[in-house]
């Protein structure tokens, strides 16, 4: 979920992200799309997790979809959690292929 200040206007880099409520759409299978609802929940998040990278952007601050799916967690609305249980796939994913990225490159340094 990198970003940097270059993408989209400088007073909103995080509006070019917003490709994530497509990534919801689609994972969610949603013929009809997301609802404006849905939507709007969804963009407060991304805005949410990318505070502290707005804030301070280092690349330790940098969000992962993981946040995105917690964020998305700690909403109470039905649909939303439908959308995070739709990323969770994913989710689950890449955290597995960062602990064998993790390992691999700790058991090569040996």
């Amino acid at each position: 979920m990198d970003i940097n200040s270059h993408y989209g206007d400088e007073k909103d880099p995080v509006s070019v992200k917003l490709f994530l409520l497509s990534l919801c759409e689609i994972a969610m299978g949603s013929k009809f799309g997301l609802d404006p609802a849905e939507k709007s929940i969804i963009d407060r998040c991304v805005r949410k997790v990318y505070q502290k990278y707005i804030s301070n952007p280092i690349p330790e601050n940098m969000p992962v979809l993981g946040d995105l799916y917690h964020a998305l967690r700690q909403v109470n609305s039905k649909a939303v959690n439908n959308a995070a249980d739709a990323l969770e796939i994913y989710v689950a994913v890449i955290r597995k292929a960062s602990v064998r990225r993790i390992l691999k490159r700790k058991f090569l340094s040996i």
